[in-house]
């Protein structure tokens, strides 16, 4: 089967952040791009288990989009 990734662009999204991860539970690797949040998203993310965050300054979504496709595969495994 088919392995699946998912990429998740946030930025101030606490009300919506852990719905957003839970309905990801089909994939096996979850990384989240925090594009600069100034509300509680980050402490959220941190808190939830199984998924990779990394954070930038804001950039707008096609900047965050960028930034993590630009993550090497390899780096991403390791972080797990």
């Amino acid at each position: 089967m088919a392995k699946i990734s998912v990429l998740i662009l946030a930025k101030n999204e606490e009300k919506n952040i852990g719905d957003c991860i839970t309905s990801c539970s089909f994939a096996e690797d979850i990384l989240v791009i925090d594009d600069g949040s100034t509300d509680n998203t980050l402490n959220i993310l941190k808190s939830l288990p199984n998924i990779i965050v990394l954070t930038k300054e804001n950039g707008g979504p096609a900047s965050a989009r960028r930034y993590g496709l630009k993550v090497p595969m390899d780096i991403f495994y390791r972080c797990r």
